[in-house]
């Protein structure tokens, strides 16, 4: 049986603190701790830098939806230049003549 040290257990609900994954009920105890010891304030501003850092490198949904609707208006436009609308109707009859079934049995 493997014992945690009491450091160790605090070093985890400061994180979980400024993760926001720890029980509301914990949550006055942590910032009480938090407030009375030097070490676990450097911690927690450590913490609140790392979170911070690793927002930062999530790209915003917004602009990479924008951006995939932009590449896809862009390729369907080169589709139009390269495949005209009557080869792309020839296309259409050609992948559901290979849809159906070439042979059927009739029982």
């Amino acid at each position: 049986m493997e014992v945690v040290s009491q450091s160790t257990q605090m070093h985890s609900l400061v994180g979980a603190y400024v993760n926001g994954t720890i029980k509301a009920k914990d949550i006055p105890m942590i910032e009480g701790k938090i407030g009375a010891d030097e070490g676990l304030k450097d911690l927690y501003i450590k913490k609140i830098q790392e979170q911070e850092f690793l927002m930062e490198l999530i790209p915003d949904i917004s602009a990479s939806r924008n951006s995939l609707l932009n590449l896809k208006q862009e390729i369907s436009q080169i589709t139009g230049e390269v495949f005209p609308k009557e080869k792309r109707s020839f296309f259409k009859e050609v992948s559901k003549f290979l849809n159906k079934p070439v042979v059927t049995i009739k029982y």
